[in-house]
């Protein structure tokens, strides 16, 4: 068994990473267009994308 790189990113860190960044934009897209826009954003479809 060998010692991880504490600097590289394993393939369970890289797809947890991606999903947040996903979650992240998906949130702060609902928000600017249900506050700034004033329309009603829907964001169902994350959580179906989003299997970790």
């Amino acid at each position: 068994m060998t010692k991880a790189d504490p600097q590289s990113l394993s393939r369970d860190d890289l797809a947890l990473t991606a999903a947040f960044l996903i979650a992240l934009a998906a949130t702060l897209g609902a928000l600017f267009i249900g506050e700034v826009l004033g329309q009603i954003a829907f964001m169902y479809g994350t959580a179906a994308l989003i299997k970790v």
